[in-house]
């Protein structure tokens, strides 16, 4: 998995359309200037009966792409957006920022 850097590798953006959403563009790599916004994130992890990773489980949409055919069933497009996902999740930990879901 690999650790994406905010304003980097990518930052936020605010939705034009819905207030309090954030989309994410991708600033570098394979997936250059592709948008996404996330949707449903759920994430399973250790509890006193199981010694597991945490599971991370998400949805997300394609808001604009360089490619216009690129969509949320790219494998590696899904890959790299749990990847970001992961690196904004481990990111807002670490410096012990509000996470904010809200439902789309």
């Amino acid at each position: 998995m690999g650790k994406y850097i905010e304003n980097k590798d990518y930052e936020l953006i605010s939705d034009e359309n819905i207030n309090e959403v954030w989309n994410v563009r991708i600033l570098e790599g394979e997936f250059n200037e592709v948008v996404i916004r996330y949707g449903s994130i759920r994430v399973d992890g250790k509890t006193p009966e199981k010694d597991e990773e945490l599971d991370l489980h998400f949805d997300f949409e394609v808001i604009s792409a360089p490619d216009e055919d690129l969509t949320a069933e790219d494998i590696g497009l899904q890959m790299a957006a749990g990847d970001l996902l992961y690196s904004i999740l481990e990111s807002s930990i670490e410096n012990k920022e509000e996470i904010h879901l809200k439902e789309v």
